[in-house]
């Protein structure tokens, strides 16, 4: 599982939110209250696979993130909004529903967590309808290809609006 962005939504367009976010979220907190025996993804491309990388990607560190999150704040005009965060129905949820707690905890920010059957979710996501989601992934066969194509800007299945040239052409 992991948390998407959308990167168009007027919340997290500005990459300092992305990033406060994603250093405030403490996968370890996360797992163990939502009762899971999960172990935390250091990588997109799972353990085992070829192109794994452990300790890849944003550390969590509630202290750095929220001061990110204030400096990116200060810069901007009005009130922070609640986040729209939906999740499948299910495990999904659990692990949703943490990550707002923890966002709440170290941020102070809210998140409206909302569990959709699968069409819903999948109508919510083609739609734009969500500043967070909670979402799970599982490749056609093991290749590390089948975890990050899907970020890829032009596949239908990336969601977040997230565009990087450089990740683009490697690919």
């Amino acid at each position: 599982q992991y948390i998407g962005f959308n990167t168009r939504s007027p919340v997290f367009r500005e990459h300092r939110f992305r990033h406060a976010v994603a250093q405030a979220i403490n996968d370890e907190e996360v797992i163990r209250d939502a009762e899971r025996t999960d172990i935390a993804a250091t990588s997109l491309i799972p353990i085992g696979l070829h192109g794994h990388v452990d300790a890849i990607g944003i550390k969590f560190n509630a202290t750095a993130a929220s001061r990110l999150f204030n400096e990116a704040f200060n810069d901007r005009a009005g009130a922070m909004p609640t986040v729209r965060m939906i999740s499948r129905m299910g495990m999904e949820t659990d692990i949703a529903n943490g990550v707002a707690q923890v966002l709440l905890k170290h941020l102070g920010l809210t998140v409206q967590v909302t569990a959709m059957g699968n069409e819903q979710y999948s109508e919510a996501q083609k739609k734009g309808e969500f500043d967070l989601y909670s979402g799970g992934w599982t490749a056609d066969f093991p290749d590390p290809h089948n975890f990050v194509d899907i970020f890829r800007s032009d596949n239908i299945l990336n969601t977040t609006g997230w565009k990087n040239e450089s990740f683009d052409s490697i690919l």
